[in-house]
């Protein structure tokens, strides 16, 4: 057994912080969006993205299938992911996405019931208007799953009617059986 150097590929680090990017995720964000359980936290994704540990191969696949790339893709340093993520974002468009100025009428989702009219989605800012709370109220509900979003040319749009509907959830510890209002 040799104790020579194991490969790695050189721009894999490069590329994975290319995804979260481009999924607009925070390293936390990030990790949530993986699905990985216990088995990442911030910190991974930091070493993972500086190139100071390589993610286990379940993290690489997780990776890719958020990216919809193959693992080939990230592992080989001739692949740049530029255009294959580029053309991810622009994948929510239906019809021909050419150089018109006029933004299209439909956007289908990922989601199997959306086929959405620019009217039904808002902005973060409206969002916060039509709930009655700061934005930044917005940010963290999406953050934490509770709002659905939809990226189109790299700006961020919630659903109105989910944020028309949206309930929140009670906080804090649930009241003795006494105490409790009927």
């Amino acid at each position: 057994m040799g104790s020579a150097k194991r490969w790695k590929p050189a721009k894999l680090a490069a590329k994975l912080l290319e995804i979260r990017e481009s999924l607009h995720l925070s390293q936390g964000g990030m990790v949530k969006a993986l699905n990985v359980g216990n088995k990442a936290n911030g910190k991974d994704i930091s070493a993972f993205e500086l190139g100071k540990r390589e993610p286990p191969l379940p993290i690489l696949l997780r990776y890719a299938q958020l990216a919809g790339v193959s693992v080939n893709d990230l592992i080989d340093d001739d692949v740049s992911l530029r255009k294959q993520l580029r053309k991810r974002e622009l994948s929510g468009y239906q019809g021909s996405v050419g150089s018109s100025k006029k933004p299209p009428d439909i956007v289908r989702l990922i989601l199997p019931e959306a086929t959405l009219r620019p009217e039904d989605l808002v902005s973060q800012t409206t969002a916060a208007k039509l709930r009655g709370v700061a934005k930044q109220s917005i940010l963290s509900l999406i953050q934490r799953g509770r709002l659905r979003t939809v990226v189109i040319d790299r700006h961020t749009f919630l659903i109105r009617s989910e944020v028309e509907r949206f309930r929140p959830e009670k906080g804090g510890r649930p009241k003795p059986k006494g105490e409790r209002k009927e």
